[in-house]
């Protein structure tokens, strides 16, 4: 019974409306970090980022396919 008490107190003494309100902003907040990243992964020009890393392979293997000749 005295726990029940206890949580019954501590509930009372619980600032509901606030927490409420702290929650409403983490989730305002989250879902404009999300919508931002969403935005920057969009503006990501795949096609050109796709041919640098061709390029860069390109440009590697030979280097790697040299060194492997040392092994």
């Amino acid at each position: 019974m005295e726990d029940l008490d206890t949580i019954t107190s501590d509930l009372a003494e619980a600032d509901l409306g606030g927490m409420i309100s702290d929650i409403d902003h983490l989730v305002s907040s989250s879902e404009d970090s999300v919508q931002n990243a969403l935005n920057q992964l969009n503006s990501i020009d795949i096609d050109t980022l796709n041919q640098a890393i061709n390029h860069l392979n390109d440009t590697v293997t030979p280097f790697a396919n040299f060194f492997n000749k040392f092994r």
